[in-house]
């Protein structure tokens, strides 16, 4: 985790990048000491048996119905 944040710190400072994180685990709570470098939080890993078309979190289509995107500004 402390390479990621040193990344996400680069990427902003350097760059002004907005910044997304994928992560396949399901514990939001890991990247909460980073989100203040977090633009978007994707969480789930991807699970074929739960394949929908219908998660979708704004605009954008999750694979499975176990993944979620946070925003931040929205939900943290």
């Amino acid at each position: 985790m402390a390479e990621l944040a040193e990344a996400l710190k680069i990427v902003k400072k350097e760059y002004k990048l907005m910044t997304c994180v994928y992560s396949g685990c399901n514990d939001e709570e890991i990247f909460e000491p980073y989100l203040y470098l977090i633009d978007w939080l994707k969480i789930g890993c991807y699970n074929q048996e739960l394949t929908t078309n219908d998660n979708i979190q704004y605009g954008v289509k999750l694979a499975t119905s176990n993944q979620h995107l946070y925003k931040k500004g929205v939900d943290y």
